[in-house]
């Protein structure tokens, strides 16, 4: 039985916005997409050292075995 989730990814993107990739994962799981959003602006206030034109934050469902390769930021 998986254990529904919900995660931050960070994406580091392109001018254009169309080519991102996953750069982190937030290490707290979040209850909700909506807890998730919420917790963005803050998440990405952060960020100031990741080398890409565009930094975003995507909330989405995962498994509770996904988290182990999560990478703390901060």
């Amino acid at each position: 039985m998986y254990e529904a989730l919900i995660i931050m990814a960070i994406l580091g993107c392109g001018d254009d916005g169309n080519q991102c990739q996953t750069v982190q994962r937030v290490s707290a799981p979040y209850e909700t997409v909506a807890a998730c959003r919420a917790a963005a602006p803050a998440v990405l206030e952060k960020l100031t050292d990741l080398a890409y034109p565009s930094i975003v934050a995507d909330c989405a469902r995962s498994t509770k075995g996904q988290l182990a390769d999560a990478r703390p930021i901060g």
